[in-house]
């Protein structure tokens, strides 16, 4: 079994949180990923987060990558794993299986 942080670094997601419970992996809110060169501290707060769950056992996942300049800022800045529209729209788990068995994921246009 995995469990995930999810939305940290907005409302509940709070430090404590990492503590109380043996969680996998820490989702990145996307607030801080979804205009992240805009903001001068983003970078620095991606790379602390990305770097505290490396340190703490987990994995951290950046939410709602919609581009290949956020996907390559999240990589520029120690987060490996993503998930957004980039890489194609959420579907129903119904369909899941049909999709793999095709072998290749979806692409955004």
């Amino acid at each position: 079994m995995r469990i995930v942080l999810d939305d940290f670094g907005t409302g509940y997601g709070s430090l404590n949180y990492l503590r109380s419970f043996p969680f996998d992996k820490v989702k990145l809110d996307r607030g801080l990923t979804a205009q992240p060169t805009r903001a001068a501290d983003a970078g620095a707060l991606v790379e602390a987060i990305v770097g505290l769950a490396g340190k703490l056992g987990m994995t951290a996942l950046a939410e709602g990558v919609e581009s290949a300049q956020q996907l390559d800022w999240m990589r520029a800045h120690g987060c490996a794993e993503a998930q957004g529209y980039f890489f194609g729209a959420g579907v129903p788990a119904g369909k899941i299986e049909p999709m793999l068995a095709l072998g290749t994921p979806r692409q955004a246009a």
